[in-house]
């Protein structure tokens, strides 16, 4: 008689597999939770072990499945113990996880093989190997190289998809889908937190535009005054001191393509009439005599304001009227928590496909404010991976960052305490607490000011009240 354990939180599934597959000489055994499952491992000796990705805490109620983050043991951590304990058991998954990589993860990790629940071909070769179990064959793995091209499960348009299944981003990959084919002299404009993608947002526009040109992007933050115009427009062999060729700017370069300005609320103002002529009109190289047509797709990003920055004079109206045709708003990481796990799976997929993160690990990073957003999310996994030993990331992998509490609200609340029309001393004395603790978790003026949305002389003058600023905030 041969044994077959199915490790699956829904009790009524683990029902079904046991009719659709019933044969002579199988007999299935169930468990509802990765603790059943080891005890049923070690009492039963099982041939095949089949597991669910998701599995709920042990403390659940019997077939309520429980979502990633509050499983006690994933079904990857199962499988883990499973082989150290028991090397010589068939362990496969039998799941309903759309994500690829986890699959090859698996696979990687010693898994047999990997079924998906919703695809019948998937469950004719789960009934092939049952065959084999029965006719007492080997279960033998395949090549790695037809299995990877089994459980992989690429991303369209490669690298520059965006990440994540939470309804934010639903919308934001579809208004990328709509804007990507809008006609090419409707700018977009990407705004969001730093860190939140704005970047590969820009990349995937340009991938689903089907544009012949290149994408070419531009740090207006990181281009030095003198140098803008030959940037941009480009210049001709000797119009200045070490012009020795002609060298063609952003804008021509981006012909056909996609200009990507990035950080473009951060251009002082004589850039900024610069960039608008461009826009509405030809141009000219720099030492140049024939003028040039933009005839690309403009897309922009910015972390700052640009409304309020053009009440307060310090970005041209006309210009924000030139760029601000689409918006595309990404949401920051702490009001997508629910992406977390499916984010480390890709960046760690990345860089070394066999690790994953464990259940409390990321208990741990979903109770994380992410300040940073993706971008630090993705230096925190590359800190744990430095000290990571047995392919598991877990609590003590991470490092003291993300060790944080309900401070994280701190901002929120400052936000609206900083913003209160009252005054007097326990107003001041409420301003100035609350101002210290987001200095004590950002850590600096300009991070803390940027969370309370606040202007930073502001907050100085919070932080280091003067007879003469104390009246102020009185008045």
């Amino acid at each position: 008689m041969r044994t077959v354990l199915h490790v699956e939180g829904d009790a009524s599934y683990r029902d079904f597999v046991a009719r659709r597959f019933r044969r002579k000489g199988v007999r299935f055994v169930g468990a509802a939770t990765a603790r059943e499952g080891l005890r049923a491992a070690e009492a039963d000796k099982p041939d095949l072990v089949l597991l669910d990705v998701r599995l709920p805490a042990s403390d659940a109620p019997a077939g309520a499945a429980e979502p990633l983050e509050k499983a006690d043991r994933t079904g990857l951590e199962l499988l883990h113990a499973l082989r150290n304990e028991h090397p010589e058991m068939a362990v496969a998954l039998l799941s309903g996880l759309k994500v690829g990589r986890v699959a090859l993860g698996a696979v990687r990790a010693g898994a047999l093989d990997y079924f998906n629940k919703s695809h019948p071909a998937d469950l004719e070769r789960l009934e092939h190997v049952l065959d084999a179990l029965c006719a007492g064959r080997p279960l033998c793995r395949p090549a790695r190289s037809v299995r990877e091209g089994a459980v992989r499960s690429p991303r369209p348009q490669g690298s520059s998809e965006l990440v994540g299944s939470s309804p934010s981003m639903q919308r934001v990959r579809a208004l990328v889908a709509r804007y990507a084919m809008a006609p090419r002299k409707c700018p977009v404009m990407i705004l969001g937190e730093t860190g939140t993608g704005k970047d590969l947002a820009a990349q995937s526009l340009h991938a689903r535009s089907g544009c012949s040109g290149q994408l070419v992007r531009v740090n207006c933050a990181a281009i030095s005054h003198g140098l803008f115009e030959s940037e941009l427009f480009g210049h001709e062999a000797g119009s200045f001191t070490g012009a020795t060729a002609q060298r063609l700017g952003a804008l021509e370069l981006a012909a056909g393509g996609t200009l990507f300005l990035d950080e473009v609320g951060e251009l002082p103002p004589n850039q900024q009439a610069k960039l608008l002529s461009c826009l509405e009109y030809p141009f000219l190289r720099v030492g140049g005599r024939h003028r040039v047509e933009f005839t690309g797709r403009l897309v922009v990003a910015t972390n700052r304001d640009l409304r309020s920055r053009v009440r307060g004079g310090e970005f041209r109206q006309d210009l924000y009227h030139r760029i601000a045709g689409a918006t595309l708003e990404l949401p920051p990481l702490r009001e997508r928590r629910e992406d977390i796990a499916e984010l480390a799976t890709v960046l760690l997929d990345s860089t070394l496909p066999d690790l994953f993160v464990g259940s409390s690990a990321l208990r741990q990073l979903e109770q994380h404010s992410w300040p940073g957003n993706v971008r630090e999310l993705h230096r925190v996994l590359l800190g744990a991976m430095s000290v990571d030993n047995d392919g598991v990331i877990g609590t003590d992998d991470l490092p003291p960052l993300v060790d944080v509490g309900a401070d994280d609200r701190g901002a929120e609340a400052a936000a609206l305490i900083l913003d209160l029309p009252t005054s007097g001393s326990k107003v001041r004395f409420a301003s100035r607490l609350v101002a210290l603790s987001a200095m004590k978790r950002w850590g600096s003026e300009s991070r803390a000011a940027k969370a309370l949305e606040i202007d930073r002389k502001t907050l100085s003058r919070i932080l280091h009240p003067t007879p003469k600023s104390a009246g102020q905030m009185d008045s």
